[in-house]
């Protein structure tokens, strides 16, 4: 089985994930709201979309670990603001074979980087 992860619930996340249901089996969708992740989930629906019925591909969760089993792509789709600290989080988990990309808009505030050098500075030296 094809599986994808996706970090990030939102618009762009949701958005994401719904278009890798073409090339994957499953999509694991991780979001931090757990209300979000059970609209997703349950009723198929997300208040960042309205009217878009999420696929039935997709599964939410707010389990980092989960959301990281059997990934065969990552997509970092979280605002750039917050990818540094879900990077803390959860860059240990990510398989070091598995492609990561990032498609927040933007730089990190403070630091001025962009998400690719974020990736660089916050993905484990082995990974590199």
């Amino acid at each position: 089985m094809k599986r994808a992860s996706v970090f990030g619930a939102g618009s762009f996340g949701t958005a994401i994930a719904t278009v890798l249901t073409a090339n994957f089996d499953e999509v694991l969708l991780w979001g931090r709201d757990p209300a979000q992740v059970e609209s997703i989930n349950v009723r198929r629906e997300t208040s960042y979309l309205p009217g878009l019925k999420v696929p039935p591909k997709i599964k939410a969760t707010t389990d980092l670990e989960l959301a990281m089993r059997g990934a065969e792509l990552v997509v970092l789709g979280t605002p750039s603001h917050a990818t540094r600290e879900l990077l803390g989080r959860a860059g240990s988990l990510i398989p070091k074979h598995v492609p990561v990309v990032t498609v927040a808009k933007g730089i990190e505030n403070d630091t001025l980087l962009t998400m690719t050098e974020v990736l660089e500075q916050c993905l484990p030296e082995d990974y590199h």
